[in-house]
């Protein structure tokens, strides 16, 4: 456990955010279980402030102000697509009363002055300086403090409070500058020995802030530009624009790089602070960068914090021959290893990977069909080779992760030829791109895993990809250990499971069957479970195409 109590909460929040709790099978009481001393640390450093005694509230202090120090405001929404979990796992867990209940304690405010027809939350300011600063709960943070938190702390209430329209930019920064030039931590001492202009700084200083719990997901940048140009979109978009281009100077000393380089006129840029710059960061705050779960594209897994998967005897052997290959690949230092995974869609191709990679002990690289392609011309290709020189660069920094791309056929679907087509033209060179990659440009010992529904992918694109495996619907055995797994003991179990459902389409009947007691707090009965299989099936057949469920003559 940490000693410093923004590294104890970042710790319960990533213990959250990279487990593979979801859904219905998500227990808060598991994670208090799990993580009691952190429970109990954080419980200790508000004790005198804010008196929780129950641990769920102080599990829920310490998921929201993780929140905040990326988002001003937020609600159950902004709650759940952070961590990853469906609403209703939230209202199980009693999140919005809890919510409420710190809105009656003053340990949130809410705007009023905004209608909304979801409520919006902030955290006491309080709160988040003692967390920030490690002080005791409550005591602020005196004005001549001058260090790296002091200094964040005011470029963030800067732009809470910085109003363009009675503002002048220059003359709300300066205090800040004075704080910036004073202070010789080691953090703003590097930043001290580029040229930098006030905007500049005002955006390493925020993006740091974003960083300094280490699970920042960008910064972006026309929201904050807009808040301090409202009036003067050239300006705004101009910036925006040597962003996209990667000409803006901070980009080119390389003290911030691009996380979304934007897709057209209206979509935004997200900024990161570099490597190098977080290094300096995390040494100045004391928090280790060394750790390999801090790369934010890798995720890894638990075996035992993994939902388990029920697959075939057959399709199980020829998973755990395809761990035992990439073992001995680490061993002999082996070339890329290539893996089609092919199946209908809910069969558990992307899934597996997780406990391939928790099996060996990579983390896993996930990339779709989306992050090939960007709508301005020329940038699809820029773009896919990013992702393989970044594969690269993991690999050559020691990180051997699993190279998982989804829907590989979106690109490999059928042969292009080059015409006067610009999207014909703009597929015929990023096949070109990843099949020399796939060729030549992997690194050693580099495994990727491409995923593909049946007959889609171009026959000729299969010699790349000398393992290859097929997914099929589970049989009954696989699918009665399924409904068990998830129902336990109901006495109809084998009834359901005489229907050939996918993996998938089974865990969203059981997420429709938790929302009914949700909604009307009762139990659901068998006829109800019958009603929702048959609606799946249903919505899932398609005549005499490929289906994902039927009942079994």
């Amino acid at each position: 456990m940490k000693n410093n109590i923004l590294q104890t909460i970042a710790s319960l929040f990533e213990h959250i955010e990279t487990n593979t709790y979801r859904d219905q099978t998500f227990d808060f009481k598991s994670v208090i279980a799990e993580k009691k001393p952190e429970i109990d640390f954080v419980k200790k450093f508000f004790k005198n402030s804010l008196k929780l005694n129950d641990d769920m509230d102080v599990l829920v202090l310490a998921l929201i102000i993780s929140i905040s120090l990326e988002s001003n405001e937020f609600g159950i929404n902004e709650i759940s697509r952070t961590l990853n979990l469906k609403k209703t796992v939230l209202y199980l867990g009693n999140f919005h009363l809890i919510l409420n209940d710190f809105l009656s304690r003053g340990i949130l405010k809410q705007d009023e002055g905004r209608r909304r027809k979801r409520a919006e939350y902030c955290l006491n300011e309080n709160i988040m300086s003692a967390v920030l600063s490690n002080l005791k709960s409550k005591k602020k943070i005196e004005s001549d403090l001058c260090d790296t938190i002091s200094v964040l702390i005011l470029a963030k209430e800067m732009c809470k409070k910085y109003d363009s329209r009675n503002d002048n930019f220059d003359d709300s920064f300066a205090p800040i500058l004075r704080k910036f030039e004073k202070c010789e931590d080691l953090f703003l001492t590097f930043l001290k020995t580029f040229t930098l202009e006030p905007i500049e700084i005002q955006i390493l200083l925020f993006c740091a802030f974003g960083h300094v719990d280490g699970m920042s997901h960008g910064f972006r940048v026309m929201e904050m530009m807009e808040d301090f140009f409202p009036n003067d979109f050239r300006m705004t978009f101009e910036i925006k624009k040597k962003f996209m281009a990667g000409i803006h100077p901070l980009v080119e000393m390389e003290l911030v790089q691009l996380t979304s380089s934007g897709q057209g006129f209206n979509d935004d840029v997200y900024i990161e602070l570099t490597p190098k710059v977080k290094e300096k960061l995390f040494e100045d705050q004391g928090i280790g960068t060394t750790n390999i779960k801090q790369i934010k594209e890798l995720k890894y897994y638990k075996l035992d914090e993994l939902e388990p998967l029920f697959f075939p005897e057959k399709l199980q052997k020829e998973l755990d021959r395809f761990c035992e290959m990439i073992k001995r690949a680490d061993e002999i230092d082996f070339p890329a290893l290539l893996a089609i995974f092919r199946g209908l869609a809910g069969t558990g191709k992307s899934e597996v990977v997780k406990h391939i990679a928790a099996k060996v002990g990579r983390g896993v690289f996930r990339v779709n069909i989306s992050d090939f392609r960007n709508s301005f011309y020329g940038e699809s290709e820029k773009q896919t080779m990013k992702i393989f020189e970044k594969v690269n660069k993991m690999y050559a920094d020691g990180h051997k992760p699993i190279f998982l791309i989804e829907e590989i056929d979106g690109i490999l679907q059928k042969r292009a030829i080059e015409n006067t087509s610009s999207t014909g033209n703009t597929d015929y060179r990023l096949q070109n791109i990843i099949l020399n990659a796939l060729s030549s440009d992997l690194p050693k010992g580099c495994v990727l895993i491409g995923t593909t529904n049946y007959g889609e992918m171009s026959p000729e694109y299969h010699r790349r990809f000398p393992v290859q495996i097929d997914f099929q619907i589970g049989d009954y055995e696989c699918r009665f250990k399924h409904w068990h797994h998830l129902l336990g003991d109901d006495p109809n179990i084998k009834k359901y499971a005489e229907y050939e459902l996918t993996a998938a389409i089974v865990q969203n009947i059981v997420y429709q069957m938790n929302t009914d007691k949700l909604l009307f707090v009762k139990v659901v009965n068998s006829e109800r479970v019958l009603e929702l299989i048959e609606k799946e099936v249903e919505a899932s057949s398609f005549g005499n195409k490929k289906r994902l469920g039927f009942k079994k003559n």
